[in-house]
This record gives C-alpha cells, sequence and structure tokens, in this order.
C-alpha cells in the first residue's frame, strides 16, 4: 500500500521512509520502498529498498538498497514511476513495481518488483531488463548495492573482516544488536566488492539482445540478531540442507568450561 500515516512507517536509528512511500508488509517482515521523486544518498531516484525491519518490533538497522547497472557507480536503475502492482489481499504475493530506465543508458528499459509472499522472511527483487535499441549491449553488468546500516556485514569463509574483499560468495549476511539482515541471489554465487559498511554486488554479465527481456532475481532475508537466523531464510529457499551443531567452549589453559 502507499503509506498515509506515520505510524506505519518503522522505527530504530536508520528509519527514514515517509508519508507517501511504499508499504510491504506480512506478519513476519516488513519494508518501505521510497516514492519514485525521493532521492536518497547515492541514488539518483527512488524506488529502492529504505527500511527493513521485523513487524514484531519494528526496528530497522538498515540505510538503503539499489540496483546497480554496468559495473561502476553512478550507472543505477534510475525509476520515474513506483505503483501498488498487487495489495496482496488475496493470500497472494504483494508486489511494489518501479519503472524506469539505465541511468547510462536510457535505451535500457528497468522494470523491478519487490515481492512479498503471505509467511516470507525475505522480500524478493525481480528485476526486468529490456533493451529498446536495435544493437546488442555486449558485456552489460547488473548487481546492487546493498548499505548494511548499523549492522556488521559477514561472509562465509571471510567472517567479519571484510574491510577492501573482493570476491565471489554464496550469499551476504550483516548482524546487529536487534536486528539481522541477509542477501542472496538466483544463481549460485555472485562477485563482491566490499566494505565495513557495504556490499556491491556483480550478479554476472549479460548481453543484452533487442528487444528480449532479461530477468533477474535477488532475496534480502530478515533475521533475529543473528547471521544464522537471516541467512537460514536464504538457504531453505534454495533447499539446502540445514543442521544444528551443540557444543560448549573451554578456556586455554585451564580447560575450564565457559557458559
Amino acid at each position: 500500500k502507499t503509506i498515509e500515516r506515520p505510524a506505519e512507517l518503522c522505527r530504530g536509528p536508520e528509519a527514514k521512509g515517509e508519508v507517501g512511500h511504499f508499504l510491504l508488509m506480512n506478519a513476519e517482515i516488513k519494508a518501505v520502498i521510497s516514492a519514485a521523486d525521493y532521492a536518497y544518498a547515492f541514488s539518483s531516484s527512488g524506488g529502492n529498498i529504505l527500511d527493513l525491519a521485523r513487524t514484531a518490533d519494528n526496528y530497522d538497522g538498515f540505510t538503503h538498497f539499489y540496483t546497480l547497472l554496468n559495473t561502476y557507480w553512478p550507472n543505477q536503475a534510475h525509476y520515474t514511476n513506483v505503483e501498488v502492482l498487487q495489495d496482496g489481499g488475496d493470500g497472494k504475493l504483494a508486489v511494489i513495481r518501479a519503472t524506469g530506465y539505465d541511468l547510462g543508458a536510457p535505451n535500457i528499459q528497468v522494470v523491478t518488483d519487490y515481492q512479498l509472499g503471505l509467511h516470507d522472511r525475505f522480500v524478493t527483487i525481480v528485476t526486468t531488463l529490456s533493451n529498446r535499441s536495435e544493437q546488442a549491449v555486449r558485456d552489460y553488468a547488473v548487481g546492487d548495492a546493498v548499505q548494511w546500516g548499523v549492522t556488521d556485514n559477514f561472509a562465509p569463509g571471510v567472517g567479519y573482516e571484510l574491510l577492501n574483499v573482493n570476491r565471489s560468495f554464496p550469499w551476504v549476511a550483516a548482524q546487529g544488536d536487534q536486528i539481522s539482515y541477509g542477501y542472496a541471489t538466483d544463481a549460485e554465487s555472485f562477485d563482491s566488492m566490499n566494505h565495513s559498511t557495504w556490499t556491491d554486488s556483480y550478479v554476472r554479465h549479460i548481453t543484452l539482445s533487442p528487444h528480449q527481456p532479461f530477468v533477474f532475481r535477488r532475496f534480502l532475508s530478515v533475521g533475529t540478531g543473528s547471521v544464522a537466523s537471516a541467512v537460514e531464510v536464504l538457504l531453505s529457499m534454495k533447499h539446502i540442507p540445514l543442521g544444528t551443531i551443540e557444543g560448549f567452549l573451554r578456556q586455554g589453559g585451564t580447560n575450564a568450561r565457559i557458559r
């Protein structure tokens, strides 16, 4: 729906949504997507995720999510219209659609759908690119900018030391005191550039043939404050078996158990 009252907004240190922006919400999570004319921080327009919270406590620690195009910022999806495509009132997907173009190549149309199912703990982001010229666009990069806010980002095999780490990951997450987040794509892994507060992903390089749409999907999950609670949603969605490790710590030297 379109946000009509301040009471519908998120709270927390990163909350920045306003009346007139758009809301996706179910019993698990809520996301605020900016109106088309609201360009926040490094984005050139609205149509991007501003706030992301669990519905139960309505605490937002997330800064920003927007789509990067053709490898280098400021090339990005520039949206001129944002609307409610499906309100989810029938128990099906709720969908907010943002429509625009590549800021660096206006002949490439960009349509992004933000989708939320009835019980989802993640937002599905589906972007469709259409080359409206008569010539193929080759070696075209697609990805996202994820600004983690007051949470600390984490990646498998690396941990929390992600400053200036540029490599491929199957997912990246971020952990905070009250909330956590996870990011993954519809591919097995994605290339990324990382800093202490952000991740820029590059899902793949493609050729955009004239008038042949290309679609790619990404997922932003919300957890309860641990990396595991945010990532298990993404792994389960990809049908990756999950397990539980139990144990305890012992202090070096004395071998005393640490509770």
